[in-house]
């Protein structure tokens, strides 16, 4: 059903060595505490919070097969294998990980398991199966989709934005909200406060702000700017 295996990622050997000092360590301290003290009572909490902090900090080891037309993932027990006709979207984003580090996420939002994410600690060469996963399911977008039929397609780009009967759909985010027919978006730049730009001329012809998107909560990004870049600017012209 998935196709080929084309690219395998799992967990890094650093990611299983910390995965197991993570999960052992808290053990052995308040084991060792709760050893030491005297008090029954006490000892008993150390014990637990041992084994609470245990449980926290394990961490499922990830597995991650890209074949031509879906993905298998697997997360700890739980398996999870999506064709690409089954993906509603999938949203790619920088997030911060604490106040200092950031970390790049990939969610795929699925007809049957919801929302899958994985978050760049967890898998080998991770960008590499960001981009890849981003480049088959993209193509597979956009199999159907030319200059010609664009404006009579309906386009998921994630819960507050698509492209319906020639029209961009803007609504419940952060930014501009609204209706801005296709043909009036030319390009796409980072805008502030980390959104994205998507620009076109006003009835004053001067180049501004037609929508602002936010990238954590947008889908399909590739697709959307592949669009925005070659499909709009070859719509004939009635």
């Amino acid at each position: 059903m998935l196709g080929k295996e084309l690219h395998t990622y799992e967990t890094t050997k650093f990611g299983k060595i910390k995965n197991l000092i993570g999960t052992f360590l808290p053990i052995f301290i308040f084991g060792g505490l709760a050893i030491l003290v005297s008090d029954y009572i006490m000892s008993s909490i150390f014990v637990v919070i041992g084994i609470v902090l245990s449980i926290r900090l394990y961490e499922y080891l990830y597995k991650a097969v890209i074949h031509e037309y879906g993905i298998f993932i697997k997360k700890g027990k739980k398996e999870y294998e999506v064709q690409f006709n089954e993906i509603y979207y999938i949203i790619d984003a920088v997030m911060k990980s604490n106040f200092i580090c950031k970390t790049r996420i990939v969610g795929i939002c699925t007809a049957d398991y919801g929302m899958i994410s994985i978050n760049q600690g967890r898998l080998g060469k991770f960008n590499d199966f960001a981009n890849q996963l981003n480049s088959l399911y993209t193509k597979y977008f956009l199999k159907d989709i030319t200059p010609e039929n664009i404006c009579s397609k309906n386009l998921n780009f994630g819960n507050y934005l698509r492209l319906e009967n020639g029209n961009f759909i803007l609504k419940g985010t952060i930014g501009k909200s609204g209706i801005i027919p296709a043909e009036r978006i030319i390009a796409h730049s980072p805008g502030l406060a980390g959104l994205i730009a998507l620009k076109g001329y006003d009835s004053n012809g001067k180049m501004k702000d037609l929508m602002l998107i936010h990238p954590k909560q947008t889908g399909n990004m590739e697709a959307l700017y592949y669009i925005i870049d070659k499909i709009i600017p070859n719509i004939p012209k009635i």
